[in-house]
């Protein structure tokens, strides 16, 4: 070998321990973007519970949705040659929220969905469901505003001023009204987020809080919930992300093993496996069922992120049918080989009839119970 084939082995593996480095920083960089991957699926028959002998024959599937957070070196490996999504941080935590709420707004967020999922799969049955606005949950607290230390995730503001505030608009209006540099007065619940997913009530306090100036970084419109009657021009800012907050009087103990589930993606399959649980056929059909979609609890299904790799998740599980939202029943079907059959659904109701029309068997529940 001359110089000059030795001077390009010396330049090659120069190049390559420059990559090397660059590679080894790249991931030593965190950046304020995350990446949405699927779970592996698990058994719904596994996760509920309520005291009557699970239905033999088919399973249905839970698919969750990892959100991790991710280095310069991981958004050039997902965000440039691979398929998961990556959204930014604003979009996954809200304006404001830093990386290490991630895991309690997640948390706040699946306590919410299971309760939602067991109160429509109880309507579904036509059971009667109490249920009443019961205040505002505190998904997340921005570090270093207003209510910091006031206020913290997991508990539930019910009154400004003396005024209840059933629900996120009644508490955005209140808020509304309020000027920078005024004091407010909270009732705040100081409940918490078990690791189970659920929500455990606390003593009421009364916190007051000195409203601040409106950051540059947060949109004014994020104060806006989709209620109207709202300006927010001039409102004074309090720093938290809150969500209505729904109690419920279930006619039936059920309990869901939800430690592990994060955000609200998993309603729909959770509500369809709690519909299985109380019912007395098998509501899969001997089949491997999945479900993805957020859901209410009078049933209405949602949108929901990653709806591709979870769908390419329920495949790999060996899953022969799907459920997803219908507006993003496309996405899903052209993530999958045409051996899993994606079927979109608007509403828990939709699901139940599919699945019954499929099986030819009616799902027989016993009568209702007291509200």
């Amino acid at each position: 070998m001359d110089r000059t084939d030795w001077r390009w082995v010396h330049v090659s593996l120069a190049i390559a321990a420059v990559l090397v480095l660059a590679s080894i920083v790249a991931n030593l960089i965190p950046l304020d973007r995350y990446v949405l991957t699927s779970a592996e699926p698990r058994s719904a028959a596994n996760l509920i519970t309520s005291g009557r002998p699970d239905p033999e024959g088919g399973e249905i599937l839970v698919s969750d949705v990892d959100v991790t957070r991710i280095s310069a070196f991981g958004y050039l490996f997902y965000g440039v040659f691979g398929h998961a999504q990556v959204l930014p941080g604003a979009t996954v935590l809200g304006p404001g929220i830093p990386p290490s709420e991630l895991s309690s707004e997640e948390n706040a967020e699946a306590a919410q969905s299971v309760a939602a999922a067991k109160a429509a799969a109880f309507h579904e049955l036509g059971y009667a469901v109490g249920s009443r606005d019961a205040g505002v949950l505190v998904l997340a607290v921005e570090p270093g505003s207003p209510v910091w230390k006031h206020v913290h995730q997991g508990e539930i503001v019910t009154a400004v001023d003396g005024v209840a505030t059933d629900d996120d608009c009644t508490f955005a209006r209140a808020l509304d009204r309020k000027r920078p540099h005024e004091t407010v007065e909270l009732t705040v619940e100081r409940s918490r987020v078990t690791s189970r997913r659920t929500i455990v009530a606390g003593r009421n306090v009364t916190e007051r809080v000195r409203l601040g100036n409106w950051p540059a970084s947060v949109p004014r419109s994020s104060a806006i919930p989709g209620c109207s009657g709202l300006q927010a021009r001039r409102a004074g800012y309090l720093g938290v992300i809150i969500d209505t907050d729904e109690a419920f009087r279930f006619p039936h103990p059920v309990s869901v093993r939800a430690g592990g589930l994060e955000g609200s993606s998993t309603g729909l399959a959770i509500a369809l496996g709690v519909v299985d649980v109380l019912s007395r056929a098998d509501l899969a059909g001997r089949r491997t069922v999945a479900a993805t979609g957020t859901i209410t609890s009078s049933g209405d299904v949602g949108d929901v992120s990653a709806v591709e790799e979870t769908a390419l998740a329920a495949w790999r599980a060996g899953a022969t049918l799907c459920f997803v939202p219908a507006r993003q029943a496309a996405a899903a079907r052209l993530a999958v080989p045409a051996s899993l059959r994606i079927v979109g659904v608007r509403s828990l109701a939709q699901a139940v009839t599919v699945l019954r029309g499929l099986g030819k068997h009616r799902t027989s529940a016993t009568s209702p119970g007291p509200a």
